[in-house]
């Protein structure tokens, strides 16, 4: 029999107030796409909806490149009953970004292909959806340098 241990928002802030190296404790994150107003911080988030109403490349999630170094996405697409999951791997040093797309299922045909880019001081995740009224959902780990 495995002993099971119950974390707490106690347990948090004792691991977080000892000596501990705290760096691996993944915090919620309240910052969604772009748009979305809150707080970006280090660790995951579930995205709204969002649904696609144009084609082209376009930017389904952003974020700052100077306070991350690199993140991992899950996006889900859907359009009527055809659904797409992928995970992505996204690297940069502030001038060029790479991406690894792996784990890519789908029920038909792809629905969308992603790549990343940055401008302006942010990355960004860019979707070119095969349909209008795709709509793609992520999740997204941020890592701090």
């Amino acid at each position: 029999m495995t002993d099971s241990i119950i974390i707490t928002t106690d347990t948090i802030t004792n691991i977080i107030s000892s000596d501990i190296n705290t760096s691996s404790i993944i915090v919620s994150a309240t910052q969604g796409p772009p748009g979305k107003t809150g707080d970006l911080v280090e660790g995951s988030f579930d995205s709204d909806r969002v649904v696609i109403t144009s084609l082209g490349s376009q930017i389904l999630d952003s974020f700052p490149y100077t306070q991350f170094g690199a993140a991992k996405y899950i996006i889900y697409a859907t359009l009527g009953i055809e659904r797409q999951i992928c995970e992505i791997l996204l690297i940069q040093d502030g001038t060029i970004v790479q991406t690894v797309e792996y784990a890519n299922m789908v029920t038909g045909s792809l629905l969308g292909t992603f790549s990343a880019s940055i401008t302006e001081g942010f990355i960004n995740i860019m979707v070119e959806p095969v349909e209008v009224g795709t709509s793609f959902k992520i999740i997204r780990t941020l890592i701090k340098d």
